[in-house]
């Protein structure tokens, strides 16, 4: 049996002779790490979040996050802070980052941003199934825990994704248990934060619903013909159209 590993979401299909397995790359940290020592050197300091946003719109390669840097460096003068209205400002997308931009206006339900978006990737020569992985799906299912975890335990939604840290450490471990992994065995609390803060947008039948239409279009991007512009086009619509 053949098998299709991919980043995104840990969940699986099989379809016919093909079983599409989705594992997280775990990249982001060892960029972050990356990264982090690179602004050191130019004694430059991440405000919090601001790592995580630099790493996502710039990417992993060194040579392109050491550009990045610099041009931040010469931004700032005297101010050592890196902010995170500076990144977002000065750092050129990557295709990483454009990904990472696509999950945004999914969780912010964003149709024609998404769409907009949907065709820069493909036009950038990301494959249709990458980026279901890797925006589409993540982004479906951190929306649905985190509205599931909300609804069940009541919590009220973080206006900062940073706040969802004290929301997941009051949670039983049993449902802890359940949550989004970083390669380093940590809680993704920042990626579940970023969808808690936009979970209100839908209803967890929507939820449910769309992680389902993610799954159909996973098949039918590996096992039929079917355009894939518009199978992921197909998607946004039902994920996002009010």
């Amino acid at each position: 049996m053949g098998e299709l590993v991919a980043p995104g979401c840990d969940i699986g299909v099989v379809s016919g002779p093909k079983v599409v397995r989705v594992c997280p790359l775990g990249w982001e940290e060892e960029a972050e790490s990356l990264a982090r020592g690179l602004a050191a050197e130019r004694g430059l300091i991440f405000q919090p979040e601001a790592l995580e946003v630099f790493v996502r719109l710039a990417g992993a390669d060194t040579r392109q996050l050491r550009n990045e840097l610099e041009k931040i460096d010469l931004y700032l003068g005297a101010k050592r802070e890196i902010d995170t209205q500076s990144i977002r400002n000065l750092v050129a997308r990557t295709a990483t980052g454009v990904i990472w931009e696509l999950g945004n206006a999914i969780a912010k339900r964003q149709l024609s941003a998404a769409l907009a978006l949907l065709d820069q990737l493909l036009f950038q020569g990301e494959t249709p199934i990458g980026i279901l992985y890797a925006a589409i799906i993540p982004t479906v299912r951190n929306l649905l825990v985190t509205k599931e975890i909300l609804e069940t335990y009541g919590a009220k939604a973080p206006s900062a994704p940073y706040q969802f840290n004290s929301i997941v450490a009051r949670l039983p471990q049993a449902a802890q248990n359940f949550l989004p992994r970083r390669k380093d065995g940590n809680i993704n609390v920042y990626g579940l934060g970023i969808a808690a803060c936009e979970a209100h947008r839908f209803s967890l039948a929507q939820l449910i619903r769309g992680f389902e239409e993610c799954l159909k279009a996973n098949i039918q991007l590996v096992t039929t013909q079917l355009e894939p512009r518009l199978v992921l086009s197909k998607l946004l619509v039902s994920l996002l159209a009010p």
